[in-house]
């Protein structure tokens, strides 16, 4: 879904099947969860070294998929990490959503 900008309303659902509403603000290139990120972090016990991909399933609903450390690079879908890669490579940063 390149190039498609969220609804400012999201659904963020997890492996865990855990799922919340967040507000999505844009702010220059990139998009931020605005609100109840703390309660994600808390619910899924997210720390420093956890490696995070949003999957953009429409413009309204995200899935993620948590990781820790190597076993990031393990699991992650090749096609997930191939456009992950391409990112980061186009912007020379990691992306954000």
């Amino acid at each position: 879904m390149k190039n498609i900008i969220p609804t400012k309303h999201v659904t963020i659902t997890a492996f865990s099947n855990n799922t919340w509403l967040v507000v999505m603000e844009k702010h220059g290139e990139n998009n931020y969860v605005t609100t109840r990120w703390n309660r994600i972090k808390q619910d899924m016990k997210i720390e420093d070294e956890h490696f995070i991909i949003f999957d953009m399933i429409s413009e309204s609903k995200f899935d993620m998929m948590l990781f820790k450390g190597i076993e990031a690079l393990v699991r992650t879908p090749e096609r997930r990490l191939a456009h992950f890669k391409e990112e980061v490579k186009e912007k020379a940063c990691p992306s954000v959503i």
